[in-house]
């Protein structure tokens, strides 16, 4: 196997496009919001409705999967 270090193609290196990366940015929020309103339910239950939930709660969720990650991370 070769030692070469892959790169990208030379058409797309430095090339951000901010429509796609806010759009990217849009569904991940969608995704984790979605995985917090149905955490704990299966998959007949209702969920959760979003407008009980505070912000606070959804804000230690996402401070709870970035230890997670980052305890990951260092192992």
């Amino acid at each position: 196997m070769s030692n070469k270090k892959l790169k990208k193609p030379i058409n797309q290196r430095g090339h951000w496009v901010p429509f796609k990366s806010e759009a990217l940015d849009l569904l991940a929020c969608e995704a984790l919001v979605m995985e917090f309103v149905q955490q704990g339910s299966s998959l007949g239950e209702d969920v959760k409705p979003i407008t009980d939930i505070s912000l606070y709660e959804f804000w230690c969720y996402i401070q709870h999967k970035k230890d997670k990650l980052q305890e990951e991370r260092e192992q």
